[in-house]
């Protein structure tokens, strides 16, 4: 009897670990969501922060932001779907192969 309720506790101890790792993958996954629709703009508004923080100016990083947010703008209105080779085609024009 104690060796069965030592074994169910063992257990219920992976069970809080194992939803522990899920949660955990659902978050990251929800930041590369993210990171993905707002990458661009995210890293350049954390340029001109670390920017601000080092003591310089950081106007050119806060313009790009600007610019990179007005352009996801802009282009919001297009399908951007895993079949629409034209879209990664003018992405690709846009930003270069390294976006």
């Amino acid at each position: 009897m104690f060796f069965q309720a030592a074994a169910n506790q063992e257990k219920q101890k992976g069970q809080g670990m194992t939803e522990y790792l899920i949660v955990g993958a659902l978050i990251a996954v929800g930041a590369i969501v993210v990171f993905s629709m707002f990458g661009q703009v995210m890293r350049y508004q954390a340029s001109g922060v670390s920017q601000e923080l080092a003591g310089k100016n950081s106007k050119p990083s806060i313009k790009e932001a600007k610019n990179k947010a007005d352009f996801a703008r802009s282009n919001a209105k297009y399908s951007k779907k895993m079949d629409d080779y034209k879209s990664t085609v003018y992405l690709k024009k846009v930003y270069g192969d390294n976006h």
